[in-house]
């Protein structure tokens, strides 16, 4: 069922008795709820909770077309991967690149929402023992 015909359903006539209403209501505000959770913005309070470091970059050119400096806001996962978090449009991608040299991306993954940011950063953890010596 179309969200619109569904939204004319629950909040016009359309011909359903009390009951029919109420399950269509509750179908709708859970779809609302779904797809509001897909565009949930991962915010600079959470990746720094999370680890992530911020650095503010000196480049004359940001500063003469902006303004102000720019902020490299990244959490490094192994050497050669890490999860860049842009101050301005709040998108979060996870890269990974050829060398520390050359920092020429291989490959990027946009990350939508705070869990699977979550998700991800753990995949990444070192796995920690607990080493009882005799």
């Amino acid at each position: 069922m179309e969200i619109e015909n569904l939204k004319a359903l629950v909040y016009g006539d359309g011909g359903l008795n009390d009951y029919q209403k109420e399950l269509a209501q509750n179908e709708f505000e859970a779809i609302q709820i779904k797809i509001n959770n897909m565009f949930e913005e991962i915010n600079y309070k959470d990746v720094i909770d999370l680890g992530f470091k911020s650095k503010k970059m000196k480049d004359q050119m940001h500063i003469d077309m902006h303004g102000f400096d720019d902020i490299d806001v990244k959490l490094k996962l192994t050497k050669y991967i890490y999860i860049d978090w842009s101050v301005f449009s709040h998108e979060t991608h996870l890269i990974r690149i050829d060398n520390k040299e050359n920092m020429n991306i291989l490959s990027k993954f946009e990350i939508k929402t705070l869990p699977d940011l979550k998700a991800i950063i753990n995949i990444f953890k070192p796995v920690r023992q607990n080493v009882t010596y005799a």
